[in-house]
């Protein structure tokens, strides 16, 4: 199954060692982990912006040994899918979604329970909770 990780999940995982950290290692094991070039420059924005000088060289490796298990979509990839993208969600949240729509994307993990509340024929949208249950049960 490819599952598509979005911005908050994969941030909490890198940033703290928890309960994402675990997920994520775990969704590698068993599935594809797909991100997108857009959630890879949000990720280093709030990188930038929400952890300290100290450590911040540490979460950039982190990120960058994670992604080397990632399949990347580029924006030439979801393009396409963006003005129902737009329809569905906000501005910025809709790169995300138009990435999900693509019909290789089984599913967006994603901790934004904004996004949970997405009804669409194009994306299923699984919280952590439910991807624990789903993915790896």
């Amino acid at each position: 199954m490819k599952v598509l990780v979005d911005t908050s999940t994969l941030y909490s995982a890198i940033a703290f060692d928890g309960k994402f950290s675990k997920l994520m290692e775990l969704l590698i094991e068993r599935h594809t982990m797909v991100i997108s070039d857009y959630i890879i420059m949000e990720l280093r924005m709030n990188i930038e912006e929400k952890v300290s000088s100290d450590e911040e060289q540490m979460v950039l490796k982190r990120m960058d040994d994670l992604f080397t298990y990632c399949e990347i979509k580029n924006r030439e990839d979801y393009v396409q899918n963006m003005p129902e993208a737009l329809r569905m969600v906000s501005k910025k949240d809709s790169p995300i979604i138009a990435c999900a729509m693509l019909s290789d994307i089984d599913a967006l993990l994603t901790s934004d329970k904004v996004l949970w509340a997405i009804d669409s024929k194009y994306v299923k949208v699984l919280s952590p909770a439910d991807a624990m249950k789903e993915l790896l049960g």
